[in-house]
């Protein structure tokens, strides 16, 4: 079998509405359960979506490449994500579903078992706290900004916030909200058995379809919630750690940094970043170029003095 009808052009075309054979109904007495293994092999082939069965192995499919501009395909370990993503999509799209699977006859409490199983591996935690828009493509919101602005308890200067929050988005911790590190915590645990106790609950597709939407959004909670505490945790960490050093010598409100000053952040930061950094912090530094004067000012009268404060960043640098 062709996994997740990838080059299928004889059989499958993205463009039609759909091919379906190997008729279920016909095998199976009103009411039986049956093992899902035993049910005859099928080809349902819409649009937006696909199952089959042949053999001991079902594929799974959603979206197509002509029109959708994604496509995604699976087997039986994944049909918790699968029925989530297809609860998330177009409501005639599910709605399409649940009437084509329930007229052609693969009964929910059939596959229900192999449902449960693929939930207890965890599989639909990811979908539903916030899938590849999250998890993937990192769009999750400003909420560090937000956090420093408005949640970080320390009596700041607008000025000092704005060099800690620069500082921040250099030095932060981005796996801190990465997919690997949500499925260490407690949040996964509570979710696969959210997931699993929808799926149980129900007894048709449309049943496990709305069960599954819920299912959802206790996801997105648990996913906010977790990141949320994330971010914050960091944050301050990240703050005690800028709180500690004499990288931006808060104290200084106007006039131009010291040689002792200038030192620490070269020491810390190579003269790119120093430059930058004293531009940002010092009222009367107005410029790039007049950061970068000073600069390689304090270096010829360092390398005069026989000191070369910056020499380990020369190589990686480069010249201004």
């Amino acid at each position: 079998m062709t996994k997740g009808w990838h080059g299928e052009k004889q059989r499958h075309s993205m463009a039609s509405k759909g091919v379906r054979s190997g008729k279920v109904k016909q095998y199976r007495a009103k009411g039986e359960i049956i093992d899902p293994y035993d049910l005859p092999d099928f080809d349902i082939n819409e649009h937006n979506w696909g199952l089959e069965k042949t053999g001991d192995e079902f594929g799974l499919r959603l979206g197509n490449w002509t029109d959708a501009g994604w496509h995604w395909s699976g087997n039986e370990s994944q049909f918790a994500g699968y029925l989530i993503r297809m609860g998330g999509a177009r409501g005639e799209i599910s709605q399409d579903f649940i009437e084509i699977m329930d007229s052609y006859g693969v009964p929910f409490e059939t596959l229900k078992s192999l449902i449960i199983q693929s939930a207890k591996s965890g599989d639909g935690v990811y979908m539903i706290t916030g899938d590849n828009v999250k998890w993937h493509f990192g769009q999750d919101g400003e909420r560090e900004s937000e956090e420093i602005r408005y949640g970080l308890d320390k009596d700041l200067t607008e000025k000092e916030t704005e060099a800690f929050e620069e500082y921040y988005y250099i030095e932060m911790d981005s796996g801190s909200t990465d997919y690997d590190k949500f499925t260490e915590s407690g949040y996964y645990d509570d979710l696969v058995d959210e997931i699993v106790s929808a799926v149980e609950s129900a007894e048709s597709w449309e049943d496990v379809l709305n069960n599954l939407a819920d299912a959802n959004e206790v996801g997105q909670e648990a996913s906010w919630e977790f990141s949320n505490n994330a971010v914050v945790e960091d944050i301050y960490e990240k703050f005690e750690e800028w709180n500690k050093t004499d990288r931006w010598n808060k104290e200084v409100e106007s006039g131009l940094p010291d040689d002792e000053t200038i030192e620490n952040l070269l020491k810390n930061f190579g003269r790119v970043e120093t430059m930058k950094k004293i531009q940002t912090n010092y009222w009367d530094v107005e410029s790039i170029d007049e950061a970068k004067k000073l600069v390689k000012q304090y270096e010829g009268d360092a390398i005069k003095k026989g000191r070369r404060p910056i020499e380990k960043e020369q190589h990686r640098l480069g010249d201004f």
